[in-house]
């Protein structure tokens, strides 16, 4: 530490001048810091809301489906089966898809 305070003396470099470049760097560091923050809650909050949409859609189209199913399709199954299996398809199946897109593709 000794040898670099003295070539910065050699070279006419004062603790003020030292002071002021660490200040600018350190306030350029900070702000790209905060700016990353920023973009990283936005993405997150982006992410969220498109894996709700798709999720959302999901459970539209398999609840619209299941409604549409005759009298005689509804017949080949059991009610407790039919329930079981639309609950899974309705709840479970979306919400691993809206995890994964949420999470940007990374369980």
């Amino acid at each position: 530490m000794l040898l670099v305070g003295l070539e910065y003396q050699a070279l006419g470099i004062s603790d003020a001048v030292q002071m002021n470049y660490l200040m600018q760097t350190g306030g350029r560091m900070l702000g790209l810091t905060l700016l990353m923050v920023a973009a990283a809650v936005l993405v997150g909050l982006l992410a969220s809301r498109v894996a709700a949409a798709i999720a959302r859609d999901l459970r539209r189209g398999v609840f619209r489906r299941v409604v549409s199913f005759s009298a005689s399709e509804t017949d080949k199954f059991s009610t407790a089966s039919l329930i079981t299996r639309t609950h899974q398809r309705c709840t479970a199946d979306p919400d691993d898809l809206r995890n994964f897109a949420a999470h940007g593709g990374v369980c």
